[in-house]
């Protein structure tokens, strides 16, 4: 007979769907898995939600500060503080007390990656303060014994815990979503509508055609261009027409490309095979979780001895390339700011 505590199906199997939920009828035995399926369910209808229709970023605080604590120690101290963010999977970031690591000691342990492990990094480096959702089990609590089993089996974590990682790393994440959003926003800001313009003078497909490269690799450091950009002009009698096609190519074309997959991060993106087989999404199939807080330049000590790190120079965090979310009233209020004039027509416009 076999023991009633067998679990008879592997979560690895993909028995687990974030596409099912439980259907609670009298008399249905349920197990532990029919529980974890349920609250797969509801987190995942969040965590899609959030990604989807919100984006990623920080919502509000998790500001980083980097400082000398007290004035005589050679290191810096990088602090980030309470606030809260999403995730590039959705998932909440909430940092509820300040979070200290000291750089020169990260530096001492996280040798740069082109120096070999040599412990003289070059004069100037740059740091970045990363952040992602994680969970934590706990509550330890005992459980019936099984066949074979010791004191050490027979105690389980009761809770699993809502919590996050921030780190230090020599490279920021990966955010193509975020850039590629930034670069729609600049895009669409070059439009212009014109009243009683020529159709046949519309530049719709060029903005159509730029919209569909949104998501390509953008150069390391683009030149500065000379001129401002040459605006697009679309004509006014048809442009609700013309902007309806514009979007339905950044939404149906464009966002699906985009890391991660908007459909489950559990899942790797259409077209591409699992790594472990059925049921084992490789872990690179969904990107990068980690969101960007802060980038730290800074000057280690020449020589720099990793038994007694010194930072001699550092700059304040600087926050270039961190993707943020406005709340909606915010953004309400700013629709709000132009008001109208005598003919009904805004003051200003707001882009």
């Amino acid at each position: 007979m076999n023991d009633v505590m067998t679990r008879c199906v592997s979560l690895a199997t993909g028995a687990l769907s974030p596409d099912l939920r439980a259907n609670y009828e009298f008399g249905l035995v349920l197990g532990v898995d029919d529980f974890r399926q349920e609250q797969m369910y509801l987190l995942e209808k969040d965590y899609l939600y959030n990604r989807a229709l919100h984006g990623f970023g920080t919502a509000y605080g998790l500001r980083v500060t980097a400082e000398r604590q007290p004035d005589t120690d050679p290191d810096v101290l990088i602090t980030v503080h309470p606030g809260m963010g999403l995730d590039q999977w959705g998932r909440p970031i909430v940092v509820r007390t300040p979070q200290c690591a000291r750089l020169g000691a990260w530096l001492a342990k996280h040798p740069p990656p082109d120096d070999g492990g040599a412990t003289t990094p070059p004069v100037r480096r740059s740091a970045y303060v990363v952040a992602a959702y994680a969970e934590c089990t706990d509550a330890l609590v005992p459980v019936p014994g099984q066949p074979c089993s010791s004191s050490d089996t027979t105690r389980v974590p009761s809770r699993i815990r809502d919590s996050y990682d921030i780190e230090l790393r020599w490279a920021p994440p990966a955010m193509p979503a975020w850039d590629a959003v930034r670069r729609f926003a600049e895009l669409m800001a070059r439009v212009r509508i014109v009243p009683g313009m020529d159709p046949t003078l519309s530049d719709e497909a060029a903005i159509i055609d730029l919209v569909r490269a949104l998501d390509a690799e953008p150069p390391a450091s683009p030149p500065a261009p000379p001129v401002p950009p040459t605006p697009l002009r679309l004509p006014a009698e048809t442009v609700r027409d013309a902007l309806d096609r514009i979007f339905v190519v950044w939404v149906t074309e464009v966002r699906p490309r985009l890391r991660p997959n908007l459909t489950d991060p559990s899942l790797p993106p259409e077209g591409e095979e699992t790594a472990g087989g059925e049921g084992s999404p490789a872990p690179e199939a969904t990107g990068e979780p980690a969101i960007l807080l802060a980038r730290i330049d800074f000057e280690p000590a020449d020589p720099f001895d990793a038994n007694a790190p010194r930072i001699t120079v550092f700059d304040p965090p600087r926050a270039d390339g961190r993707p943020y979310l406005l709340h909606t009233q915010l953004i309400q209020e700013l629709l709000l700011l132009g008001g109208t004039g005598e003919d009904g027509k805004p003051r200003r416009e707001f882009a």
